[in-house]
This record gives structure tokens, sequence and C-alpha cells, in this order.
């Protein structure tokens, strides 16, 4: 949950995602509550399996999908 002053407001939100790949998945939701309070949720299962060498390139395309999705930015502004 993020909360910021009752005199700000959330002006970019991201837009939820999720990604799998075999038995791993991730997902992150973002839900506006109030224009100042942002409430994220993140669901992440992971596999003990081993990732085959032929799987590799695919896995790491998953792994890049999943950080990408955590460094989004959320922008907020000063209401007048």
């Amino acid at each position: 949950m993020i909360l910021i002053k009752e005199d700000e407001k959330f002006v970019e939100v991201p837009e939820s995602e999720s990604f799998s790949f075999k038995k791993h998945k991730y997902s992150i939701e973002y839900e506006l509550v109030q224009p100042n309070e942002l409430k994220i949720t993140i669901l992440a299962n992971t596999s003990k399996e081993r990732i085959q060498t032929a799987e590799f390139v695919e896995f790491k395309n998953y792994v890049k999908s999943v950080l990408d999705a955590k460094e989004q930015l959320i922008g907020y502004k000063k209401v007048k």
C-alpha cells in the first residue's frame, strides 16, 4: 500500500501485468483505492524444476519481463 498526503494524488499508475514460464508465475496488480492511496499486490510462484539449456533464452526473457514490471514508475502530484 502506498499512501501519499491528502493534498496529493496519483496521476500515473502502471497497468497490472502477469507473466509465466512453465510452473513459474508472477503477477503485479495496481488498484487505485483513493486518489491518494494505491494498493499494489504482487504474487510470485517459483518452481524448483531445472531449466533445460534449450529453455534458457525463454526463461531469461521471462525473468527480464518480471524485473522490468517491478521497475515501473508511479507518478503523483500536488492537488491545487
